[in-house]
């Protein structure tokens, strides 16, 4: 029982110094969290396919990729 108010005297804290902060620095600190929690979380990939065969893009294939979908032919 004590953990439980413990948590909600902290996520209290928590809003508190939040409700301080400008909209824009909510947000980030929102995005954080967000991120935090998405890190943490084991999820699945969405595609299903043989990462030993076949690799992610570099940034420079990308950026090239990029650069031809704008070059006019």
């Amino acid at each position: 029982m004590a953990s439980v108010l413990t948590s909600k005297r902290v996520i209290k804290n928590i809003v508190a110094e939040a409700e301080k902060l400008d909209i824009l620095d909510q947000q980030k600190l929102l995005v954080q969290i967000r991120l935090i929690n998405y890190l943490k979380a084991s999820k699945k990939p969405i595609a299903k396919y043989n990462k030993t065969k076949i690799k992610p893009a570099t940034m420079t294939q990308i950026d090239q990729w990029k650069h031809d979908s704008r070059v006019e032919k």
